[in-house]
């Protein structure tokens, strides 16, 4: 059998995976970070609502491949296809930049707290990063700004690493930190302080309710904040924007702005 990757009318895809296939788990994970996604079970498929953002994560999930494994394990629509074939080529020429990078790093070693493996840009994006107090990753999406926030972490040995981000993508950090780490994040949304363990490596949180758990968040000894879609902060008179100024200046931490 094959996994089917296809649009349905205009406005849905649809994909069934076979679970006999070894990559099943993987290709699931990534079905289930799709916005809006949903099972059928009458059918035994997914389907989500065809658009920009999650025809990238699925070029994104498949972006692995080989284009001669593709069409071995895959029936993927022409439109999907093409997005994929796309990825796959600027990834082949950012691996192309990046070797010169990837000579340069020399001694560099993938944590062996990593899950998976990295492409050779992520290996130098994570070694600029680790190298830097403060760091600005602005890849394209789909090329692993996440990952190699996430890597910085594990190869700087960080004990406490606070992610914000706006609150629609929290679950897809707990799910990539899970997936890369088997960490298993804390994610703040509507409890209360006391509900909250202390014992956890990383915190997830939305820039909406900062001012609500600043007790919480100043308490705590952070190496790391990694600051994702930071152009929500990119308005100096915002209330978010001055919570992150006056919280980074009373702490001594690593920086990662996404």
């Amino acid at each position: 059998m094959k996994h089917y990757i296809k649009t349905s009318g205009d406005k849905t895809i649809i994909i069934q995976l076979d679970y006999t296939n070894s990559d099943f788990n993987f290709l699931l994970m990534k079905t289930k970070m799709l916005d809006g996604r949903r099972w059928n079970n009458q059918d035994k498929h997914w389907s989500a609502p065809k658009t920009e953002n999650n025809i990238r994560k699925i070029a994104d999930m498949l972006s692995g491949y080989s284009l001669e494994h593709l069409t071995s394990l895959f029936e993927v629509d022409m439109e999907i296809m093409y997005q994929v074939s796309e990825m796959l080529k600027t990834m082949k020429e950012l691996s192309e930049k990046s070797k010169a990078a990837d000579v340069a790093i020399g001694e560099f070693v993938i944590p062996k707290t990593l899950n998976h493996e990295l492409r050779p840009f992520q290996k130098a994006g994570i070694m600029y990063a680790v190298q830097t107090k403060k760091t600005f990753i602005a890849d394209e999406m789909g090329l692993g700004k996440t990952i190699q926030a996430i890597g910085a972490a594990e190869y700087l040995e960080a004990s406490k690493i606070l992610i914000i981000c706006p609150a629609t993508i929290k679950i897809n950090w707990s799910k990539e930190i899970l997936s890369w780490t088997n960490h298993q994040a804390i994610i703040l949304n509507g409890g209360k302080m006391k509900d909250q363990p202390d014992d956890f490596k990383y915190c997830i949180i939305n820039y909406d309710i900062l001012n609500k758990w600043s007790e919480f968040l100043y308490k705590q000894n952070w190496d790391m904040l990694i600051i994702d879609e930071s152009h929500y902060v990119k308005n100096y008179k915002a209330q978010r924007t001055k919570w992150i100024e006056n919280f980074t200046e009373q702490k001594n931490m690593n920086y990662i702005f996404l």
